[in-house]
């Protein structure tokens, strides 16, 4: 497992001047031959590490180029390592986090949160990749949450099916809000979900080669602190990784 966290002690770019295999580790998550613990961008190939402002993001993840970000935490599910099932049946299979119930109609919410107290800086930026289990209809959906010790009462970006028609979801405690999409969701798709805060502002985007066509943008009261976690409801997902950007 590679789990990368830079609070306040850990920043990526202290393994940038050199690359000892204990430090960068050996896990390959976007496959670009650098190793996770020494890319500048984990999830994105980038073999030759392009980094215009000089900052710890390389160019292809830089959520915002010219800022001072850090590379928070990124997870390949290596292992599910601080992350633990608070309910449903979430597994770790093949670098994924899985949640596959025997019942996909089972009702509720099934979150797999992560352990340590998660912060919340005025910039942040959550990347996820998933790909959905199976075509399917109903009611079902797929977000990241962030707020409130990792509880749905928190600030979730995702994707969601309510009679069969797919949409980009963004849930506060007392509100939903959707974008329906215009290319429907199909089973074992990789899709690129992306949840922006920015001082009072908040963005979900899916970026599945639509571009702005599928962005969803509402403001915030406030970026809630507390807990990270993933949300599952009638649906069975894969979960490649997860990588957290932000200006510290």
């Amino acid at each position: 497992m590679r789990v990368l966290i830079a609070w306040a002690t850990l920043l990526l770019g202290a393994c940038a001047t050199f690359h000892p295999a204990e430090v960068c580790g050996s896990h390959d998550e976007d496959g670009d031959g650098i190793a996770d613990g020494c890319d500048n961008c984990p999830g994105f190939a980038n073999p030759n590490q392009e980094n215009a402002d000089a900052d710890v993001l390389g160019d292809e993840c830089d959520p915002s180029a010219g800022a001072p970000n850090e590379l928070l935490l990124f997870e390949s599910f290596e292992q599910l390592g601080q992350w633990a099932p608070r309910t449903g049946d979430w597994l770790q299979l093949d670098d994924d986090a899985v949640f596959a119930p025997e019942e996909v109609r089972d009702t509720g919410h099934h979150t797999l949160v992560f352990g340590p107290p998660f912060p919340t800086p005025s910039t942040l930026v959550l990347e996820y990749v998933v790909r959905i289990l199976e075509d399917y209809r109903g009611t079902a959906s797929i977000a990241v949450a962030i707020g409130n010790n990792g509880t749905v009462e928190g600030e979730t970006c995702g994707l969601s099916r309510v009679v069969d028609v797919d949409r980009l979801e963004v849930r506060q405690p007392q509100t939903t809000d959707t974008r329906v999409l215009a290319t429907p969701l199909t089973a074992g798709t990789r899709h690129r979900v992306i949840m922006a805060i920015d001082g009072p502002d908040l963005k979900c985007l899916l970026d599945d080669g639509n571009g702005e066509e599928n962005v969803f943008a509402r403001r915030l009261g406030s970026a809630p602190p507390g807990g990270l976690s993933f949300i599952a409801s009638e649906v069975g997902v894969r979960i490649e990784y997860l990588a957290v950007y932000g200006n510290l």
